[in-house]
């Protein structure tokens, strides 16, 4: 091959040209690898997040590249603070400016709540989500908006929310998927919520949470197989919830339903909530029943304003129920009985929990015994005395129990037919006024209000 002397020179002059640059990217590589650039790195992230009222109280940086960065060891100071032990972010360039990302995937996180000033804030992020709030309360439903700025896909494994207070404890793992593309939609999924707010527990098995964008609008749903909750005023099985929920940029629409696989507990709600200002929702129940006292309680068609400034207004249906337990605590013990009974209450509910109790009555389902003690029936006349005599053991064949109230006190009269076999053939009337209260009977018969006005007030509190 003949090489000619001007090729040979533009050949040398390329060669100058060329290698001094391959010499100095050498350089700068080499440079750039012995640079701690992660520490130098790591000191600008933190001054961008505690610009956002973000304080760190460590962070490393594993890799940083064009395309991705790896963190790991995040702690937001706080009392505990927040915690994440793997973060790392994949993005372009060319929209990292704008705070647009591809994907984010993090593992094992612990967030902590606590209560302050009657709200409840993310230990490590009060300043952030403070100053956020100020600016949009709506939530995101445009498909359009998310995907400038959401990133296209979101995995959160190991999350564990924790939150202790003097009456309130919580802890719940969970996982957390999100997808931009085709449509945005999101997972959850937790092997279960224990929830404690004295004296009531609640616990779950594994639930499952998932939602999509459709409309401008988040449909989607909650089940929860296995729900478990003490400390109720009744022992309750454990029942299945299922909600179904309808989200906009304003309110949340929700169809709750509960029950057991015997079909003891069933409770068919519509929640309505405005985002904003929850307080202005409303919970209608249309159909709720629980086991009690050896039977069924139940009720329909209550509304309940959640501001809880309004009277609740419904009847309590009783289905045999254990006659036994409701004579010894409207007798004060002093009567004692076998049977079954059924019958309906009025009652209506007052925000300050005082309970009114409108003329209602139950009767006997089957025949029974029952036994009254003499005080009961005080004097010394002979009419009395064979009263007291035939009441100890006394069986029924017709039973009624009618209740008024005026104010907060109730009367109770009790109605009774039958005979004592042992001195007695013809059947016997008797018409007994007892000076018992029986409004601590009824507020044990209405644990859904009872109970949730407690919770409500704990969380106003």
């Amino acid at each position: 091959m003949h090489i000619t002397k001007n090729t040979f020179k533009k050949s040398c002059l390329a060669l100058c040209i060329i290698l001094p640059i391959i010499l100095l990217l050498l350089g700068g590589i080499l440079f750039w690898q012995y640079l701690p650039y992660q520490n130098f790195l790591s000191k600008q992230i933190i001054n961008i997040l505690e610009s956002n009222n973000i304080k760190v109280s460590a962070l490393n940086i594993e890799s940083a590249s064009s395309s991705e960065i790896v963190f790991s060891n995040i702690k937001l100071d706080g009392n505990p603070g927040l915690s994440l032990e793997h973060l790392k972010l994949e993005y372009d360039i060319s929209k990292l400016v704008s705070g647009k990302l591809n994907s984010v995937e993090a593992e094992n996180a612990d967030v902590n709540l606590y209560k302050k000033d009657r709200k409840f804030l993310v230990s490590g992020l009060e300043g952030f989500l403070s100053s956020g709030s100020k600016n949009n309360n709506k939530i995101p439903t445009d498909q359009a908006a998310l995907e400038n700025i959401a990133p296209t896909k979101i995995s959160i494994r190991n999350l564990n929310i924790l939150a202790k207070d003097a009456d309130f404890e919580l802890f719940l793992p969970l996982n957390f998927t999100f997808n931009l593309n085709p449509q945005a939609a999101f997972n959850v999924d937790s092997t279960g919520i224990d929830l404690k707010i004295k004296p009531y527990q609640l616990t779950t098995g594994n639930i499952k949470f998932n939602a999509a964008l459709n409309n401008k609008k988040w449909q989607g749903e909650v089940v929860a197989p296995s729900v478990k909750i003490t400390g109720l005023q009744a022992d309750l099985p454990s029942f299945l919830t299922k909600i179904d929920f309808v989200l906009d940029s304003e309110n949340l629409s929700a169809k709750i339903n509960l029950n057991d696989d015997k079909n003891l507990i069933i409770t068919n709600m519509e929640l309505f909530l405005p985002v904003a200002k929850p307080t202005l929702g409303n919970l209608n129940i249309k159909q709720i029943q629980f086991p009690w006292g050896g039977g069924l309680i139940s009720s329909q068609s209550i509304n309940v304003a959640l501001d809880m400034k309004s009277p609740i207004l419904f009847n309590i249906n009783l289905k045999n129920v254990d006659l036994s337990d409701t004579l010894e605590k409207i007798s004060k013990g002093k009567i004692k009985g076998t049977g079954k009974i059924s019958g309906m209450f009025p009652i209506i509910y007052k925000p300050d929990g005082t309970i009114i109790l409108k003329d209602g009555m139950a009767e006997e389902i089957n025949d029974g015994i029952i036994s009254v003690s003499p005080e009961l029936l005080p004097g010394n006349n002979a009419q009395l005395e064979l009263a007291r005599s035939l009441l100890q053991n006394f069986h029924y064949t017709r039973l009624k129990i009618i209740v008024s109230s005026k104010g907060d006190k109730s009367a109770i009269n009790l109605e009774l037919e039958g005979k004592n076999p042992d001195s007695s053939k013809r059947p016997i009337k008797f018409n007994i006024n007892l000076t018992g209260d029986i409004m601590p009977l009824i507020q044990q018969s209405i644990i859904p209000f009872n109970d949730i006005k407690e919770l409500l007030k704990q969380e106003k509190q």
